[in-house]
């Protein structure tokens, strides 16, 4: 495709084109309800922990896993206007690095307190302390004064406590200190706790502790834009409803509500008095009641430190959260119910730029041969042609670029017909806009023709083909075996000698197991003589040492499962649960639907499979059948026994009474659009979340979802995930080839 040449206009800012485009956080501009004052609170209390608490020159040591979030949030020179002369990253080289804080009087640790390395990193904060505290006691001439600052994200723990009195370093700490980012907004709808591995860690490991942050932020989204009442304006607001589905959904469900009860409790009026306080017409203060246990952590829980905050994230003001439009639900869905969704393939624009290059909080860095040079490309609604393109898939993207650069071209050649300095000034406006979509159309052409390419590969070709055998049924398990020998089968010139190790084929082992698992979900397992000749292909060509515990790993989390000899689970009999559950959820959508040039005139029900080229996501059906049934998910009690269960229905706060069509004292109209949060326990694609926005385009229900998820998945980030660390080079090795 050629693109137009941009001419050189010497009004014109060499600046324009960056500015236009836009760069870092999103805007949030367009979200359903005011994230952006979310976001805003989460940096205030950063920046204010920076200029009143640590006050003067500081140097800061983060958390790897934070330094991600904090570029949402801040940049560069907002840390240094607030003393921070020198940060780096927290790890085992830094910690004991004498010179990057060497002439630096305040020290700052910041750590999260939820995640599986907390321990690791708590235990190289005291490495750091005690190297500092040895090196000034031999240099007693040169020796000052050090204070240590440790922030703790989201909020203090026992655990870092605990470990902190283990190591003896609680007395050199001049605070501890709460941080409370509850949620990451990498996009306008799109809200992520950044806790990869949570699917694993959950359903494999038995360790909810990810999950409990994850219902911290549902809690605070429903405190602050619930679209009913609390018991008082301490307690916070509340949604209305919650379903949820799947045990790790069940257990975020129930851990909101306790949060919720121990907020009415906290919260809970003197009388009748303290209520009409709340609505404005009375004076009563709110009765103070003792937190339950572990809600604070108080100065009494340890000597030493200063130990700031609550858990709580304090709520927005009432001059924020009683304006725009408020949540009436959450929709929690537990990974584990819809596997398939995470093994099928999916066709949008940003979901193949992720399964080539790796999306990162928004971002990709990618240079040659992709890019003339390397950069990095900023891939969020900032970028208004990514946002219109992202959720296309490649056969509209072609035609809607090269209509694009024509555009753009019209533009530049108006020059030509300018005759007078009024023209002159009206067309620098057009011309700055030109050129700033001109560099983005630039960097989208590039990545769009090497994604295109991706998609007609043979290997992928084959992929997919194989894919669509195992969901409509023409291929069987048994035949997969062999599907599978011919993806592993090394093309060796000569015969492999006894004792030397066989080399994988060209395929990469996350592949071939995406076809298994997928095979395996779809039949309701795979039989016995079937499982062991695939496994002792696996190991033949990969080694025990790597695929034994992983295929131990995704039978313990339901990727894998051994079936009876019956036949009764296998798609081509007709009977299985595959049938019946495409036939209860339309599954499997046929294409052909009218599409314009940008694919948005669509039919409904191609519209939610458009991103899966055919396959309507399961999640999204789900989130569709809250509203499709008269009853919600009670209606449908009988289709949902067949997904991984169970499923719950939750009334909670109740609606202010508002006459329909008339504008309540929050601004609000009584009847009109409603915020509905999607919950992913587990991890989210891209294709889904595409899924999702087109759902609510075509449904004309006036809903506007809002996803919030442990993080962004994909079939490979999954099969990484679930192996152990241990094996992770033998992985990575396999993966590369």
């Amino acid at each position: 495709m050629a693109l137009p040449a941009a001419p050189t206009v010497a009004a014109a800012s060499s600046s324009s084109s960056s500015s236009s485009r836009g760069s870092g956080a999103p805007k949030l501009d367009n979200a359903p309800v005011d994230l952006a004052a979310w976001r805003w609170s989460m940096r205030r209390e950063l920046l204010d922990i920076l200029h009143d608490h640590v006050q003067g020159a500081k140097t800061m040591y983060l958390d790897p896993s934070i330094s991600p979030e904090l570029s949402l949030l801040v940049e560069v020179d907002d840390l240094k206007s607030h003393g921070v002369d020198l940060w780096r990253k927290l790890d085992a080289d830094s910690a004991g690095d004498a010179a990057a804080a060497q002439d630096s009087k305040q020290i700052i640790f910041m750590v999260h307190a939820q995640s599986s390395d907390t321990l690791a990193m708590i235990d190289l904060v005291a490495e750091k302390i005690l190297a500092d505290d040895g090196r000034l006691k031999a240099n007693k001439e040169s020796a000052f004064e050090r204070t240590y600052t440790l922030i703790c994200v989201p909020y203090i723990s026992h655990l870092v406590l605990g470990r902190l009195q283990q190591r003896m370093v609680m007395s050199s700490l001049a605070e501890v200190l709460p941080l409370h980012l509850m949620g990451l907004c990498v996009e306008g709808d799109v809200i992520t706790i950044d806790q990869p591995g949570a699917f694993r860690d959950f359903h494999i490991r038995s360790d909810p502790t990810p999950l409990s942050l994850l219902a911290e932020t549902l809690h605070d989204l429903q405190r602050n834009f619930g679209a009913g009442l609390g018991v008082s304006r301490q307690a916070g607001r509340r949604v209305l409803k919650m379903n949820a589905i799947g045990t790790a959904a069940k257990y975020v469900v129930d851990y909101v509500l306790r949060l919720t009860k121990e907020d009415d409790e906290a919260g809970a009026p003197v009388d009748e008095g303290e209520k009409a306080a709340f609505t404005g017409d009375g004076s009563s203060q709110p009765r103070p009641r003792a937190p339950p246990i572990g809600h604070l952590v108080t100065p009494e829980a340890s000597a030493g430190p200063s130990l700031g905050g609550g858990r709580r994230k304090p709520l927005l003001p009432e001059t924020v959260t009683s304006k725009g439009l408020k949540i009436e639900e959450f929709i929690v869905i537990d990974r584990r119910t819809d596997l398939f969704s995470v093994l099928c393939t999916q066709f949008t624009y940003e979901s193949l730029l992720d399964r080539c290059l790796g999306i990162r909080y928004g971002y990709i860095d990618v240079g040659e041969p992709i890019l003339p040079e390397r950069k990095t490309v900023v891939l969020n609604s900032n970028d208004k042609l990514f946002d219109r393109i992202r959720d296309l898939r490649m056969e509209v993207l072609g035609p809607l670029l090269h209509k694009k650069a024509s555009q753009i071209q019209e533009t530049y050649s108006e020059k030509d017909r300018l005759s007078d300095i009024p023209q002159m000034k009206m067309y620098m406006d057009k011309f700055k806009s030109a050129q700033a979509e001109h560099a983005s159309l630039a960097d989208h052409v590039n990545l769009a023709s090497f994604t295109s390419a991706l998609t007609q590969m043979p290997w992928f070709q084959q992929q997919w083909q194989v894919e669509d055998g195992l969901m409509s049924g023409a291929i069987t398990p048994a035949q997969l075996v062999d599907i599978v020998n011919d993806m592993m089968e090394p093309n060796l010139p000569q015969p492999v000698k006894d004792g030397q190790q066989p080399t994988p084929g060209s395929q990469p082992l996350d592949r071939v197991l995406r076809l298994i698992c997928l095979c395996s979900v779809v039949n309701g397992g795979i039989k016995m003589k079937t499982f062991k000749a695939l496994t002792k292909n696996l190991i033949e060509w990969y080694g025990p040492k790597l695929i034994v515990p992983m295929l131990h790993h995704m039978t313990a989390c339901g990727l894998l499962k051994l079936s009876s000899d019956t036949g009764a689970d296998l798609v081509s009999s007709g009977s299985g649960k595959w049938q019946r559950m495409k036939q209860a959820f339309n599954l499997v959508v046929a294409g052909g639907g009218p599409e314009d040039d940008d694919g948005s005139n669509i039919a409904a029900d191609t519209g939610i499979a458009y991103a899966y080229s055919g396959y309507a996501p399961l999640s999204i059906r789900l989130v569709e059948l809250t509203e499709a049934q008269p009853n919600g998910w009670r209606g449908a009690a009988e289709n949902l026994n067949l997904l991984w269960g169970p499923a719950i229905e939750v009334a909670c706060g109740a609606r202010p009474e508002i006459l329909p069509g008339s504008v309540d004292q929050e601004g609000t109209v009584g009847k009109g659009d409603k915020v509905v949060v999607v919950c992913f326990v587990g991890g989210v694609t891209y294709g889904e979340i595409a899924a999702l926005r087109r759902l609510s385009a075509v449904e004309r229900k006036g809903r506007r979802f809002l996803v919030v998820t442990t993080e962004m998945l994909s079939h490979e980030k999954l099969f990484n995930e679930i192996i152990n660390k241990q094996f992770a080079p033998s992985w990575q090795r396999h993966r590369e080839r």
